[in-house]
């Protein structure tokens, strides 16, 4: 049978026989060679499991940041809709063709570098 310090030299060359290590010594390792080799790949860390700030919605305004309101009919810059309707859905909002009557939600409409909609106002 082979040695403890066959394997370490081993896994020390190959890092892919740590699961052979296992599976032949069990989960009671304590040796340091190991451990060291081992947390270059991060399998020993403590994960950080606190929550993340959520980032804030985008506000509701059009290209030329005017504030937009459930009823206002603006102009999609998007996915062909031509003139919309800003409605309210049960998960938001959305943009409704008045020529075709398909939605689109208003997060779609993101502009990801100005964080505003990609709609323009139609002012009557």
């Amino acid at each position: 049978m082979l040695s403890k310090d066959h394997f370490i030299n081993k896994i020390n060359e190959q890092p892919t026989t740590i699961a052979y290590y296992f599976a032949i010594f069990g989960n009671g390792i304590n040796l340091p060679q190991l451990t060291k080799r081992v947390d270059m790949f991060n399998f020993f860390k403590k994960k950080n499991h606190q929550e993340q700030p959520k980032t804030p919605l985008p506000q509701l305004a059009d290209i030329n940041q005017f504030p937009l309101q459930v009823g206002d009919v603006v102009e999609a810059l998007r996915y062909d809709l031509g003139k919309c309707k800003l409605i309210q859905v049960d998960k938001g909002y959305a943009y409704e063709s008045l020529s075709t009557g398909e939605q689109v939600s208003w997060l779609r409409m993101v502009d990801a570098i100005t964080q505003l909609q990609k709609v323009k106002k139609v002012m009557e």
